[in-house]
């Protein structure tokens, strides 16, 4: 069997299975159209027909985004009690949302943006210094490497100068035991950690900060905000990246798994006992392929507990519920907080999750490299939330957006910055060593997003 056929049919039998009960999915929670400019962004960088492979949006522009979802949900209602209504969805998305030739001659009617460096374009707005500051997510301080590090290192490159002159700076701060849940812990300790780097890079308080937060890196962001004035007015932005703001389908379903393994280390139901391999493999889907420290996790497995129910979709509903207070966002000036969202859509195409076999000398083999053991758990993920037919493997797309209305009520304008065609490790933006896939133009998104920031910022 070639490559080529493989991966066809099991992008079908992946959509099969994720498009199961699909036709009863709500997107309600999804209010806002992306921004049409961040496609204009990205094509200035890398050319319509790449930046077409790279952005999910209807044919007729960005802008029909919202009752392009209506459309699909209809036309998925209409095949329910029917054969093919397993394949409903996965159809649906690539005819409405994957069509790259279509995106690509409507990126090419459109007015190109002209391309600037985006970091070198928002900091010209703050001539008194701009830091990036790039949150991580859950587990993400075991990583050597975080969010962002292509880009901080191609940032230093193309903005020697800026760099070199503290008019553009970068930081990378996580907490120091990201297992632990945001209110109780994490949000204070890198909050605490920011201040004293800020204090040593820029000791008169002029720098303002970008906070890019990756994953649970954004809720963080939006709690440090919560809990400190300061960070209020220092704060230009926010930029969120396939963050769970209400909730995780893949912790949803990881909650049960961990509280079976601490109350009685046996899976409910069964005689199986779920050893620590299990609960470890379920943590590396979230943390992203890093390897993590066991023995560390295992030692405060409660905190762990603990982590991983703050991120369940109940627990987020009860903090948005609790935290996002009228006006309690504000700066001192009484301005709002822009949160400019970006979410991921994973395409089952793309998704490595079984081996190829073939037979040699009368053996049945495995091809090296031609499956990646996170994808196994990604599409195993797909399947097992039918209800949620757009994500990212992790967080669905309306759960990877702020409320609108209690959002800017609280202080926070709310804004969809984009959808990007990856997945949620995909959306580190930074390909690690061991990772199958390659040719994501990790920096071109980076920066297209950051222009885009800048155009549409209100200082």
């Amino acid at each position: 069997m070639s490559g080529v056929w493989y991966m066809r049919i099991c992008a079908l039998a992946t959509a099969a299975l994720l498009c199961k009960s699909a036709y009863s999915a709500s997107l309600d929670g999804v209010q806002q159209n992306p921004d049409p400019l961040f496609l204009k962004e990205l094509s200035a960088r890398i050319g319509c027909d790449d930046a077409a492979q790279w952005v999910a949006m209807p044919e007729t522009g960005a802008d029909q985004f919202t009752a392009t979802l209506s459309t699909m949900k209809s036309e998925a209602k209409k095949r329910e009690g029917r054969e093919d209504r397993a394949r409903s969805w996965y159809s649906l998305i690539k005819k409405h949302l994957f069509n790259t030739k279509k995106i690509a001659e409507q990126c090419r009617r459109e007015p190109s943006a002209v391309k600037e460096d985006g970091i070198a374009m928002l900091a010209s707005k703050y001539p008194d210094g701009l830091t990036v500051v790039a949150l991580g997510g859950f587990g993400s301080h075991s990583g050597s490497e975080g969010t962002l590090t292509t880009s901080f290192a191609q940032w230093q490159k193309s903005n020697a100068n800026l760099v070199a002159s503290k008019k553009i700076d970068f930081v990378r701060v996580e907490c120091s035991f990201s297992y632990s849940p945001d209110e109780t812990f994490c949000a204070d300790d890198m909050l605490h950690t920011l201040q004293e780097s800020i204090k040593r890079q820029d000791p008169s308080g002029k720098h303002k900060l970008l906070l890019w937060g990756y994953s649970k890196g954004g809720l963080s962001a939006v709690e440090m905000l919560r809990k400190s004035s300061w960070l209020r007015d220092q704060t230009v932005a926010v930029i969120s990246v396939g963050s769970p703001f209400q909730g995780s389908m893949l912790i949803d379903r990881m909650a049960p798994a961990v509280d079976a393994f601490v109350e009685s280390s046996r899976i409910p139901g069964t005689s199986e006992t779920m050893g620590a391999d299990t609960v470890m493999k379920l943590l590396q889907m979230w943390v992203g392929g890093a390897r993590t420290d066991i023995d560390e996790i295992m030692t405060n497995f409660g905190k762990v507990r603990e982590g991983v129910h703050s991120l369940t979709t109940k627990s987020r509903a009860d903090y948005l519920k609790r935290k996002l207070i009228p006006n309690n966002f504000l700066r001192s000036n009484g301005s709002k907080i822009q949160v400019f969202q970006i979410a991921g859509i994973i395409d089952p195409s793309r998704v490595l999750a079984l081996p190829v076999m073939r037979v040699k000398g009368g053996k049945l083999f495995a091809v090296d490299h031609s499956h990646d053991p996170l994808h196994t758990a990604q599409a195993t993920a797909m399947m097992s939330a039918t209800a949620k037919p757009l994500s990212d493997s992790c967080v669905a797309l309306e759960d990877a957006l702020l409320p609108v209305e209690p959002a800017h009520g609280s202080g926070l304008d709310s804004q969809f910055l984009a959808l990007v065609r990856l997945d949620h490790l995909g959306l580190r933006f930074h390909r690690m060593a061991t990772e199958v896939k390659h040719g994501v133009p990790d920096h071109a998104i980076v920066d297209a997003a950051i222009a885009t920031v800048a155009r549409r910022i209100q200082p």
